[in-house]
């Protein structure tokens, strides 16, 4: 009942204008970050392709990398939120504070989130809160933007692990001890701090040092990046990297090398000392000179068990930049770590309000090129995607936008070559040994379409100086069980459909949305149906502020 009464004051309040709302003149707006996966990333995205802000490189993507286009100069804003937001912080102010914000989310039958991390959205409900500022001395760049979340983690219908005991039961059905990803993140409440969109940098001399727990895109995925993403929020990491993109002699380059330590879940089977891993890569873009809006690069990464010594940590960090053809290299098939790379691009014409962009992934070595040339499918995975924006007025924007990510079993599995692979489909994101997959906390830290890499989304959005609202389909291969070349019987895929439809809005110095999804799991464990709903209700506070 209480649920009711809030949905339905905050319908009303939505119906609100909130012309005349905007700050006085002499007020700083506060600093809208654009952090991966959140809806301010893609306003700022759209802004991009409506030729409305300078586009970044899309070669890594944190948020922070806003404060280069501020340290620019000084800019009149532009876009329908232009009276609430800035995109980049004032050079006016050398501080400010960062909007206070509350949500809470209630799953009826199941756990679902789609990103989200670092907070675990069980079933039940879950709270989330987060403040913070920003602080700019000279060179030195600060954000501080923790949070704190409570996930009631209310009893669901558990897929068989082959355990029904203690936190085997817990664990992940596609791979139990193999893939750090649990059903359920524990038996009672789950709840903790995290660091957030925090970090700490130094830009000078056309570089950015610094530290960071923010979450990060590698490549042009919006929902889909193939090798880093935000899907389970930030781990603290060290970076350096280009501070923009630098001339050369072809075009513009942009590139950074991070180096991170990931956690494992508290239901994983590993013993206490090895629950920390390193995750290390880089990645690496050009905008060719004569090809404006286009940018192309390519990304490797590696998770390995944490070093035991310096020299071992030496050797680490320097294994993204090692060859790629496992004939040319010793004792690989020894090592415990997994590693991926990928090639990606993105084309934007500002002046159609059109990007088209893509992803390729692979997952392991090659034993020479070869067969890199024969078998380009083999352990891989591809994205591509789109977003079109129309109506470049400063007072509303409409965008269209769609994304898949597809993979699945290789015709050398289909065919027999790898027996033990022949007859079932293999999750790109997960490890044969002790690493866990790609994860950390228990969360995929790509894409959020899951392990199997499989899922395609569609999206509506119009801003005005209102809001926004949006609708949005998904579909999500949550498991797939893929046969061989002779099935017995035919394929059954656990399929989740999310239909979603969100509204916010502008009232006074506040932010109020709300969203609801219908979500349809088809084959759900791979025996029967489901369905379930998914409300959310997120209520933020702007705080402006007079120039120094």
């Amino acid at each position: 009942m209480r649920l009711c009464v809030t949905l339905t004051l905050i319908v009303g309040l939505s119906t609100e204008s909130a012309e005349g709302q905007a700050a006085t003149a002499d007020t700083i707006l506060p600093w809208l970050i654009p952090a991966p996966g959140s809806r301010a990333e893609g306003y700022v995205r759209s802004l991009e392709v409506a030729g409305l802000t300078h586009a970044r490189s899309i070669a890594v993507r944190d948020g922070l990398e806003q404060w280069v286009e501020g340290a620019a100069g000084e800019s009149a804003e532009a876009g329908p939120w232009a009276h609430v937001y800035r995109t980049v912080p004032s050079n006016a102010s050398r501080w400010g504070v960062l909007p206070a914000r509350m949500s809470s989310a209630y799953n009826a039958a199941f756990p679902y989130q789609r990103g989200g991390g670092p907070v675990w959205y069980g079933r039940g409900f879950t709270h989330v809160l987060e403040a913070g500022l920003h602080v700019r001395m000279g060179p030195l760049r600060a954000v501080i933007n923790p949070l704190v979340f409570r996930a009631g983690n209310a009893p669901f219908e558990l897929a068989p692990t082959g355990g029904s005991e203690g936190d085997l039961s817990l664990r992940s059905p596609l791979a139990p001890t193999r893939l750090d990803a649990p059903q359920r993140f524990g038996s009672g409440p789950y709840q903790g701090p995290r660091l957030g969109a925090t970090a700490l940098r130094i830009d000078a001399a056309g570089l950015s040092l610094g530290l960071s727990s923010a979450p990060q895109k590698w490549g042009p995925g919006d929902l889909h990046p193939m090798v880093l993403g935000d899907a389970a929020g930030g781990i603290p990491h060290a970076m350096v990297g280009t501070q923009r993109p630098v001339p050369v002699f072809i075009g513009l380059l942009s590139a950074r090398y991070v180096a991170g330590r990931t956690t494992q879940s508290d239901w994983f089977e590993q013993e206490a000392a090895a629950q920390e891993r390193l995750l290390n890569g880089f990645v690496i873009s050009l905008q060719p000179r004569g090809l404006a809006g286009l940018e192309v690069g390519a990304t490797r990464l590696f998770h390995s068990e944490w070093p035991e010594g310096r020299a071992d940590l030496k050797t680490l960090l320097l294994r993204p930049f090692e060859g790629f053809l496992k004939g040319k290299l010793s004792g690989v098939d020894q090592r415990i770590d997994e590693q991926y790379a990928s090639l990606f691009f993105r084309w934007l014409v500002a002046s159609s309000g059109l990007e088209v962009f893509g992803e390729y992934l692979r997952v392991d070595h090659s034993w020479d090129g070869r067969l890199a040339v024969l078998e380009p499918d083999d352990q891989s995975a591809y994205m591509v995607g789109f977003r079109r924006v129309w109506g470049r007025q400063s007072d509303h924007l409409t965008t269209l936008r769609g994304e898949t990510i597809i993979s699945g079993s290789t015709h050398r599995e289909r065919g027999g070559a790898r027996v033990d692979a022949a007859y079932r489909s293999r999750p790109v994101y997960w490890d044969a040994r002790r690493i866990g997959g790609l994860t950390h906390r228990g969360l995929l830290l790509t894409t959020t379409a899951g392990p199997y890499a499989n899922a395609q989304s569609l999206g509506l959005d119009r801003y005005s100086s209102e809001g926004r609202w949006t609708l949005e389909v998904d579909r999500t291969v949550v498991r797939d069980e893929t046969l061989g070349v002779a099935p017995d019987q035919p394929a059954g895929p656990d399929v989740l459909y999310a239909f979603t439809g969100e509204v916010s809005r502008f009232v006074g110095a506040w932010d109020v949305e709300l969203s609801s999804s219908w979500l349809l799991n088809l084959n759900r464990y791979l025996a029967r149906d489901a369905s379930s709903v998914r409300l959310r209700l997120i209520v933020s506070r702007r705080f402006g502020r007079r120039p120094l």
